[in-house]
């Protein structure tokens, strides 16, 4: 079981079976051997720069004067996959071009370590988060506004699809709705009790979601600031997500179980029981139909949605799953472990794509691009890279 060329085929087994008759795993056929990628050692080709590259990498972001000074730690892809805005501890965010590898912009003027990116989908605006919200303009770098709501450090922001409004939570249990045009405050969201982990709007963008430590998620009327519904948990949540029809969302939690609400009759469905410490993630699929959620004793797990029970299970000797990400067109899933390496499979055939190693510590977030060619890492270290997927 611990042999990561059967796993990556079960765990494509695994996915199917939420796409077809619903069959226990018990019923699966024997899983047949995925040979591993080939890649050479050394590898054979250098950066833009002439330094060498890690076994399987295509190529490296930055230059020696422009790489970032300390840790990253905020990601976001521009809406066409081109670019990537990456925030760090040193105080500053830098625009990437994915197709060069140069950094076209540097957004300085934050006062602390910059937690949390976004890029509109419109690609009208980008922003960074700090003790202040920046807001950007894309094409030219110039800063556009600061706004100020006086949150402490904001950790999270999301900005509606039409990117005319941007939410921004911190660690001072509220929640304040911005119009971006003109850097208005429009409402701030006030009833949790404690720092807000997640903040997303809904499809549609009628609603926006808050989770935070006080257990509770909360939605809330986009245009009236006004509390719609809120359901309690009994753990401090830890990571959000909400299926791409809205229809449901789900939380991971500290207590290491997860559990999904469902929108349409208001109800919490059964506690997801399986994990034995904190659940770090908890993703959708693209169709809505599975779930899978990742945590510190090293398992990640698939649950059906409609009947939420377990139907298939990895677990290995691998450090712990930090994160993970299942690309937007659903046909790959990466891990981000820590045994400081990244593994990317095929959902549909099983075929380990890469294994991306050569990481100094461990991997603490992933991302891929909308088109789904590209996938970033980033870890402790000053290094952002991102590979062909």
């Amino acid at each position: 079981m611990n042999n990561p060329v059967s796993v990556a085929t079960q765990i494509a087994l695994g996915l199917l079976l939420a796409t077809t008759m619903g069959l226990s795993c018990s019923k699966c056929s024997k899983p047949k051997a995925v040979p591993k990628l080939q890649c050479e050692t050394p590898n054979p080709l250098a950066d833009r720069y002439g330094k060498g590259m890690p076994p399987c990498a295509e190529d490296r972001l930055g230059e020696p004067e422009r790489q970032h000074g300390e840790a990253v730690t905020a990601l976001s892809y521009s809406p066409n996959g081109r670019y990537l805005l990456a925030g760090g501890k040193d105080k500053a965010a830098r625009v990437w071009d994915l197709v060069t590898g140069r950094a076209v912009f540097t957004l300085r003027g934050h006062a602390g370590a910059v937690h949390s990116t976004a890029f509109a989908s419109s690609g009208n605006v980008m922003a960074t988060a700090s003790s202040l919200v920046h807001l950007w303009e894309p094409r030219t770098g110039k800063k556009l506004a600061e706004l100020n709501g006086s949150q402490g450090v904001v950790m999270d922001i999301d900005i509606s699809d039409d990117g005319e409004l941007l939410a921004s939570a911190g660690w001072e249990s509220d929640v304040i709705i911005w119009d971006i045009e003109s850097e208005r405050r429009l409402f701030t969201l006030r009833g949790h009790r404690g720092a807000i982990r997640g903040v997303k709007f809904l499809p549609g963008g009628e609603t926006i979601a808050t989770a935070g430590f006080d257990k509770t998620v909360r939605l809330w009327s986009t245009y009236s600031g006004r509390k719609k519904r809120m359901m309690r948990f009994a753990s401090p949540i830890i990571s959000l997500d909400v299926s791409a029809d809205g229809e449901q969302l789900a939380v991971a939690m500290k207590n290491g179980t997860a559990r999904f609400w469902d929108l349409t009759t208001n109800k919490k469905r059964p506690v997801l029981f399986g994990h034995k410490k904190p659940v770090r993630a908890v993703r959708f699929t693209t169709d809505g139909r599975t779930a899978a959620t990742g945590g510190d004793d090293d398992t990640l797990r698939f649950w059906d949605t409609v009947t939420c029970e377990e139907y298939f299970k990895f677990e290995g000797k691998l450090g712990g799953i930090v994160d993970f990400v299942f690309s937007p067109n659903g046909r790959s899933v990466a891990l981000g472990l820590g045994d400081n390496s990244v593994r990317i499979w095929d959902s549909v055939s099983g075929a380990e794509q890469m294994r991306l190693t050569d990481f100094a510590k461990p991997i603490t977030d992933l991302a891929f691009a909308p088109n789904g060619q590209l996938i970033a890492s980033r870890g402790p270290g000053n290094k952002l890279r991102f590979w062909g997927a």
